[in-house]
């Protein structure tokens, strides 16, 4: 199942600092995607026709301050990303709907979860964010500003860092699994995202076992091995009140890339076997 043929259209819908960017495929049973950080609504490209082939009307926002996005005039906590969302799917018509979120999409969508209680109807959390760990949450907590200089040095980096942690086996080139399309897609992203820290910053202060604790809706954790999420992902299950998590095999932080087919496979199962009906 491909999907291909099914059109992903775009458009804006407002909230209160302003309009958010969408893609949209479908007619269906509404579903919300939204992406991790330094990217942008594109990261779901493959997988929109494919959704839409399910049945679903899969909206991709762009976050606030990323993509083609309004930037809030105030750095927001996570709270007010997940209040902005919310008035996104007020404006987006969505009475009742399902949630994907990545990494960042994830921390920043249960946020809107547990601000709208019973209209979602379920929650799904592709690497769920690893702030628990220390050294992790430093990072996040500590980020700053990019500079993009004359030398470049933030572009190259992001370009290298990206094939490197999408890699299958670095030393044999042949197997990795990124490819210069996507290469191209996330470096677009990231020199849209304007005041990235923000997004860093609101995750590391937000304290997300609380957070998971909140989220009341079937839950769905998954992930494959060479996410650097995996394994707090697969122990985030106990911090949910009604979650479980799947594992998919050899799969990165581009899972949605790598395998189209089978995460939709995966999100759809669980959709139908376990959301609120």
């Amino acid at each position: 199942m491909t999907g291909t043929q099914i059109p992903v259209i775009r458009g804006y819908v407002d909230f209160e600092q302003g309009q958010m960017h969408y893609l949209s495929a479908g007619r269906g049973v509404p579903l919300l995607l939204l992406h991790a950080t330094s990217d942008a609504a594109s990261m779901w490209e493959p997988i929109l026709p494919r959704l839409a082939a399910l049945g679903y009307h899969a909206v991709a926002l762009d976050m606030p301050g990323c993509g083609q996005s309004d930037l809030p005039a105030h750095q927001p906590d996570g709270p007010a990303y997940g209040r902005y969302l919310a008035q996104a799917v007020q404006g987006l018509g969505f009475q009742r709907f399902h949630v994907l979120g990545h990494h960042l999409g994830a921390s920043l969508g249960a946020q809107m979860v547990r601000q709208m209680g019973e209209r979602v109807l379920s929650f799904s959390a592709y690497g769920w964010p690893n702030v628990d760990n220390r050294a992790y949450g430093e990072v996040l907590r500590g980020a700053r500003p990019r500079s993009f200089d004359r030398a470049g040095e933030v572009v190259k980096g992001h370009w290298v860092r990206r094939w490197e942690m999408s890699g299958r086996e670095m030393a044999d080139p042949s197997r990795n699994c990124f490819t210069e399309a996507m290469a191209v897609r996330t470096m677009i992203a990231l020199l849209q995202c304007r005041h990235w820290e923000w997004l860093y910053q609101a995750m590391g202060h937000t304290d997300h076992r609380a957070l998971a604790a909140g989220v009341t809706c079937p839950t769905l954790l998954f992930a494959g091995p060479r996410d650097h999420n995996y394994v707090e992902t697969k122990e985030a299950v106990a911090d949910f009140p009604d979650a479980r998590f799947v594992h998919m095999d050899d799969v990165g932080v581009d899972a949605a890339d790598e395998e189209p087919d089978a995460f939709c496979a995966v999100l759809h199962q669980f959709i139908r076997d376990h959301a609120r009906r």
